[in-house]
């Protein structure tokens, strides 16, 4: 880069000379053109001398005041430009004075000639030069800053989203699916999966195939009696008829007349036990209890069955 810059300077020194030692003026060309300019409108001008200093040049409604001995005026273009105003050109022409030799002695072709008469000198390769050690350009020192140094490299925004995989990466910007039923409105939490044709409708959304779905509601279906029987236990385990029966006898209140169920045996809804036994009330020539009274029996016969006597000593 900087070969390039030392090679486009020498050739606009040369360029800048060449051009100004053709120039038929003694100022630049865009300086003259300029003052022509002003010449023209300060015809245009009236003034007012006062007979010491001061010049009160008029443009149309305009009023200003030039001063040749500091070389001033109220427009102050000329202290600006260093080439005469309007104004300053009619009060010299006024005075009969020559408004050429009043322009800045920095437009001329003199000083133009003086600024690129110095000349860059062509230089060898880069092979050639010669690059002592001293010269060398050394790296500043590492200054050691206040608080402790990051061991993390700052990663741009949505750096680790863009590449998932390679890293743990934050969830802000993904969507969150349902494990339930797929959809990506909600999560499990809040998800109403609903079984039967229309869950396995919902289940096949999440990319299972309808054998796969038959066989999970297979497996899903519950025991008729519940998870609280235990098959272990001695006692006889009700049909389901007998079971029906207890929870329709269960809908009765057991003071005052009977109410019919309000629906079939798949709308029923479990009663909660009783902590006592329905009065007047029999099923096959036996007195109906309830599940307490027929869990605290079951567990007598557990308990019997695990304990043993020996010598007239009872061992568990």
């Amino acid at each position: 880069m900087l070969e390039d810059i030392r090679i486009k300077i020498m050739n606009r020194l040369r360029e800048k000379e060449k051009d100004a030692s053709k120039w038929t003026t003694d100022y630049s060309p865009k300086c003259m053109k300029l003052f022509t300019a002003y010449m023209r409108i300060a015809q245009l001008c009236s003034v007012d001398f006062n007979g010491d200093l001061g010049y009160e040049v008029s443009e149309g409604e305009d009023k200003h005041t030039v001063n040749l001995v500091e070389k001033k005026c109220t427009c102050r273009s000329w202290q600006l430009t260093g080439i005469p105003c309007p104004h300053a050109i009619k009060a010299m022409l006024y005075q009969k004075i020559e408004p050429n030799n009043e322009i800045n002695w920095w437009y001329s072709k003199e000083a133009c000639l003086m600024t690129y008469r110095a000349k860059l000198l062509p230089v060898r390769g880069g092979q050639f030069w010669n690059v002592l050690p001293e010269h060398a350009m050394d790296p500043p020192d590492l200054v050691k800053t206040v608080g402790r140094p990051k061991t993390k490299r700052t990663r741009e925004k949505d750096a680790a989203i863009k590449r998932a995989g390679e890293w743990a990466h934050s969830r802000k910007g993904t969507k969150m699916t349902c494990s339930k039923c797929g959809e990506t409105t909600h999560n499990a939490r809040t998800c109403n999966f609903v079984e039967g044709e229309q869950g396995a409708t919902l289940k096949r959304k999440r990319g299972r195939t309808e054998e796969e779905c038959e066989e999970e509601s297979e497996e899903e279906v519950e025991e008729p009696h519940g998870e609280d029987y235990d098959v272990n236990s001695s006692a006889p385990r009700p049909t389901q008829d007998e079971e029906y029966h207890f929870m329709s006898l269960l809908q009765y209140e057991p003071f005052g007349p009977a109410r019919e169920p309000e629906s079939d045996y798949a709308g029923i809804s479990e009663p909660t036990d009783l902590p006592y036994s329905p009065t007047n009330l029999t099923w096959k020539g036996k007195e109906v209890v309830t599940g307490n009274q027929l869990e605290r029996e079951r567990q007598k016969k557990v308990d019997k069955l695990k304990t043993r006597k020996t010598n007239g000593k009872s061992q568990i």
